[in-house]
């Protein structure tokens, strides 16, 4: 199940995406008993039985309104991170082998490399990356 995040008539909303991936099934249309603002507030207070439902509607293609993916703006599925995001690098053999290969100085790990970034905010499929040359040149 894929949960998106998105933005259709200057309002934000979460769905789910159909299994073709081209339409997304909005959770105000599966769950219109409960109203999730956030994807954070998704994830910290759905239950077991709403996530049978969703499973439920997204397999048996329930009579639910659609939302055409190409008629909304895809937002980031998490806009502003509670912490930092942890992120696995270099993950498995072959990928070891490539970076290798690639990279005089990379040593390969036994195993996957872990690592934090900090994020303030993040930015969806086109984005405009703020510009700070103050900071740095």
């Amino acid at each position: 199940m894929k949960f998106i995040r998105y933005e259709q008539a200057d309002k934000t909303q979460i769905g789910i995406l159909n299994q073709a991936g081209t339409d997304i099934l909005p959770l105000s249309g599966l769950l219109p008993y409960r109203s999730y603002a956030t994807m954070q507030e998704l994830i910290e207070n759905i239950t077991g039985d709403e996530l049978s439902q969703l499973k439920t509607a997204l397999y048996t293609e329930a009579a639910c309104p659609v939302v055409p993916v190409t008629q909304v703006k895809i937002l980031p599925p998490i806009d502003k991170p509670i912490h930092d995001i942890l992120c696995v690098g270099v993950n498995y053999r072959d990928h070891q082998k490539e970076a290798s290969e690639a990279l005089n100085d990379f040593k390969a790990a036994p195993k996957a490399v872990y690592f934090a970034k900090r994020a303030i905010r993040i930015l969806g499929d086109g984005g405009e990356i703020q510009s700070r040359p103050d900071l740095d040149d």
